[in-house]
């Protein structure tokens, strides 16, 4: 007991920052027949990762984000979000572009949910830097096909590797795919 008494105990005085709301999209991800909430947020000014938050069922008119989600989905992607838009077929698209910031990149997300599971559907990228690199690539997760082309002229190639279903809680941008990098 002694020894806990000598322990220093600090309290943080500064109150927790609610996440900044960057985008918000209702859609059937489940395709149940009922409204799904997804939301981008944004957890501090330092960093430019963005978070995913799906909440399952969420007929609100207005978001509770006190809510417990289905899934939260930190740091999905790095950049400033262009897009979060549904795809028509319950997979949700997320857009993350760095335009303007010397190189272009674009970045696409699809996210669908397959057997009680949410997982990355598929990835595709654009990029043309500074350096005068450019390319793209188009993966497909579910089907585990992908087509890639880098420099010029731009004639896609398919890719011979094999992709695997991604979880979503699995997904990192270290699992960005080599032929979609620069």
């Amino acid at each position: 007991m002694l020894f806990l008494a000598i322990i220093p105990i600090r309290l943080s005085a500064e109150p927790v920052r609610p996440p900044e709301m960057l985008r918000e999209i209702t859609l059937d991800i489940d395709q149940d027949g009922k409204r799904d909430r997804a939301v981008l947020t944004k957890n501090d000014d330092e960093s430019s990762y963005v978070d995913l938050t799906i909440y399952l069922g969420d007929d609100t008119d207005k978001p509770d984000l006190s809510r417990q989600p289905s899934i939260a989905k930190r740091h999905l992607a790095s950049g400033h979000v262009y897009e979060l838009a549904s795809n028509g077929n319950g997979s949700l698209r997320v857009e993350v572009r760095c335009g303007g910031c010397s190189n272009d990149d674009d970045t696409a997300f699809s996210i669908v949910y397959r057997a009680g599971e949410f997982l990355i559907g598929g990835l595709s990228r654009s990029w043309e830097l500074r350096d005068g690199s450019i390319g793209s690539c188009d993966v497909n997760y579910l089907t585990g096909k992908a087509v890639a082309s880098k420099g010029l002229p731009r004639r896609s190639k398919v890719v011979r590797t094999v992709f695997r279903r991604i979880k979503l809680a699995d997904w990192s941008e270290q699992k960005i795919p080599t032929a979609c990098r620069p």
